[in-house]
């Protein structure tokens, strides 16, 4: 397909499926490839979370975050605000044990996407929440607060019923 249609964005599923099967150095070419030609800032800036998303799946944090705020200035850049990185520095902080910060990232990245989802949009905002505890929560787990667990894990279920696909909010429709 790339031979016939060079400007064919499909570099980043072969790169999964490449890491699907562990692959990583194909994984990395692969996502390099797609960053090379974009089609988009935006694109390109998907290409950098990929690889960031990648290096934080291998537990190479420092190199995720590099990645990551490559997209992230890549985004800025154009005057938007990237969430998908927000949420993923979460991550990283809670795995490198830096609990306020990753509160602070969760928190930061929930409230921002709330103020840009319009009222209506009540899928999306209960998907959103859910995040934001399953985030919270495993805080509280790792800092021993229980009681507080468990009170995002029962926000986490009043949640629930009202999420009536995840798959659309995951890039799986």
């Amino acid at each position: 397909a790339l031979d016939i249609k060079p400007d064919f964005t499909i570099q980043n599923y072969i790169a999964y499926a490449y890491a699907m099967k562990e692959d990583f150095a194909e994984t990395f070419e692969w996502t390099g490839k797609f960053i090379a030609n974009p089609l988009s800032e935006g694109i390109k800036a998907k290409g950098y979370w990929l690889i960031g998303f990648y290096h934080y799946w291998l537990g190479n944090f420092d190199q995720a975050i590099e990645e990551l705020q490559k997209a992230w200035d890549i985004t800025q850049e154009y005057g938007e605000r990237d969430f998908f990185s927000e949420y993923f520095m979460g991550k990283i902080q809670y795995e490198r044990g830096d609990l306020d910060l990753s509160r602070d990232q969760f928190q930061s990245w929930h409230d921002g996407l709330m103020e840009i989802m319009p009222p209506a949009a009540q899928d999306q905002r209960s998907f959103t929440s859910f995040f934001l505890h399953v985030g919270l929560g495993n805080i509280d787990l790792k800092q021993r607060n229980i009681d507080s667990a468990r009170l995002h894990l029962k926000e986490m279920e009043a949640l629930m019923p009202k999420i009536s696909s995840p798959q659309k909010f995951i890039g799986y429709n």
